[in-house]
């Protein structure tokens, strides 16, 4: 009976020893699979805009590694991803035509442009030579590859005439994990026809904002870097540039089309010449450095307020835009303005009544 047991104990060893080998040669094909062709696809964003990296944000560490990056990179800290160098690395090209770029490596040349009017579509396609991860890993090399997938994102930089750069980020989710670990290109745009979201346009409109003084009538050299980066975790660092593209914008006064959601002002939902005095009264009532020089009113209707209790009316209020100068550039606030209910019907005075979001724009978005 004992002599039973042991052999049928020497059996199931046997047998797992063999499943384990049969095993661990399915993940080396596995492997050997996954280092093949680097996908290109269509960048467009998913509604989020990428955020300049001068705003503040805290990262952490993750609990678990990503699944896809777990299930295509080698999780040593030392392991770079073996693909082909494009022909372009360290290039950006540009075109008006984003069909002429779709295809990585196969692009319509005769499509290709160096110079564009500013509002007008600017699409590109990045060529760098190795993966981003295989950068940050450069920059980190004692940390967990799949960590700085997670963390890992490019900055933009944009200058205009060699002058003062302006710089923004990707976000660490702008590009999935695996992206990350294998692409050596990808395309988006500064500038697009429709109203899709796409990689770093949300850049360039900040670019142009706070370049408004710099763009002149007239033609304008515009140099455009990207460099692998990662912010806070497990440190703030940038690699060298890896892709860098040049091209001319040509501004002139209808270059700015106030009317231009994704550069300018948001749409205006009423028109209402008498309440958009009135907010621009109660703006100047605050006494900012701010001059008022145009309202849109982003609100369909009012919003009736009422008391908690006894349900009585007590204001109404409306979402706003205005687009103000200041000396050295122009900017767009969002606010909430009022008016007080007396029981009889609603005072003329309107008032400031709540604070939102403010950013740069060009000044030619100030046009009426």
């Amino acid at each position: 009976m004992r002599t039973k047991f042991i052999t049928l104990c020497c059996l199931l060893a046997m047998h797992t020893l063999q499943s384990n080998a049969q095993m661990k040669g399915l993940l080396n094909k596995a492997k050997n699979k996954a280092g093949g062709m680097i996908k290109t696809e269509v960048m467009k964003g998913e509604g989020k805009p990428s955020t300049p990296t001068q705003n503040s944000e805290e990262d952490t560490p993750p609990s678990s590694a990503n699944s896809n990056a777990a299930n295509n990179v080698n999780s040593s800290t030392s392991a770079v991803t073996s693909v082909s160098v494009p022909k372009r690395a360290g290039t950006i090209i540009f075109t008006s035509d984003l069909e002429s770029i779709k295809v990585k490596e196969q692009e319509i040349e005769n499509q290709l442009a160096t110079s564009f009017n500013l509002g007008s579509p600017i699409y590109f396609r990045a060529y760098y030579a190795k993966p981003l991860t295989d950068y940050i890993q450069e920059l980190f090399p004692d940390v967990n590859r799949m960590i700085l997938s997670v963390h890992g994102r490019f900055k933009v930089r944009f200058t205009i005439d060699n002058g003062k750069a302006f710089e923004g980020s990707t976000e660490p989710e702008t590009f999935q994990n695996e992206w990350k670990d294998e692409w050596t290109s990808f395309k988006g745009a500064l500038q697009a026809t429709d109203n899709e979201t796409y990689v770093l346009q949300d850049e360039f409109r900040r670019f142009v904002a706070q370049s408004g003084k710099q763009l002149t009538n007239g033609k304008h050299t515009v140099k455009m870097e990207l460099s692998p980066y990662v912010y806070g975790y497990p440190a703030t660092k940038e690699g060298a540039v890896v892709a860098a593209g040049t091209f001319t914008l040509n501004v002139d006064e209808q270059s700015i089309d106030p009317n231009n959601t994704k550069l300018c002002l948001p749409a205006a939902h009423m028109q209402d010449a008498t309440l958009e005095a009135a907010i621009i009264k109660a703006f100047k009532a605050k006494g900012w450095k701010e001059q008022p020089q145009i309202v849109h009113i982003i609100a369909d209707k009012w919003t009736i307020h009422c008391h908690k209790v006894s349900g009585v009316i007590v204001k109404r209020s409306i979402d706003a835009v205005v687009g103000s100068t200041l000396p050295d550039k122009c900017i767009m606030q969002e606010f909430s303005f009022s008016q007080d209910y007396d029981g009889a019907g609603y005072q003329k005075e309107v008032y400031l009544d709540g604070t939102g979001g403010q950013r740069d724009v060009n000044c030619g978005c100030l046009k009426k």
